[in-house]
């Protein structure tokens, strides 16, 4: 057979077969008319029915799981040392600021004692050495000196205060 011939063939079959498959459809049948004068000669059907009445519904199921935290927080010390103090309990809200854990800091109290004591001192020096320089008893860079050193110990005393 040809390619053309099984080009026009084909579709004319299928086409065929769709006609006569709607044509039977179409047609009437005996059986549907005996089938619907059986029912109406028989006996009603019987139907099972139940009233429902309005109810209050609840959202609430029990279940098993498990449950995990929608936030956590690893708290690690900058500096090793021992723990005196812990400032919350366990699920309890914190603000920014708050003391959490407060570590042994002896030695920094230490350090910061001894800073205010610098201070005092550099302040002291810092004013003789502003009356003397308004007397222009002394050049401007010794002032200067002592003003440096002033600030110096006030920025260490700030750097321990942060720790």
């Amino acid at each position: 057979m040809n390619r053309s011939l099984k080009k026009v063939l084909f579709p004319l079959v299928f086409v065929g077969i769709l006609l006569i498959l709607f044509w039977v459809r179409l047609q009437p049948s005996d059986s549907t008319g005996d089938r619907s004068s059986e029912r109406s000669s028989q006996s009603p059907l019987m139907v099972h029915a139940v009233v429902t009445e309005p109810e209050m519904f609840t959202e609430h199921f029990v279940t098993t799981g498990s449950v995990r935290a929608d936030e956590q927080v690893y708290i690690r010390p900058e500096t090793s040392g021992r723990v005196t103090g812990v400032f919350f309990h366990e699920d309890s809200p914190v603000n920014e600021g708050d003391l959490l854990i407060k570590m042994q800091d002896d030695d920094l109290q230490q350090e910061k004692r001894r800073l205010s004591y610098e201070i005092k001192l550099a302040e002291i020096r810092k004013n003789r050495q502003k009356t003397l320089l308004e007397r222009d008893a002394i050049p401007q860079e010794e002032y200067d000196v002592a003003l440096n050193q002033l600030n110096t110990l006030r920025a260490q005393r700030d750097r321990i205060q942060v720790s």
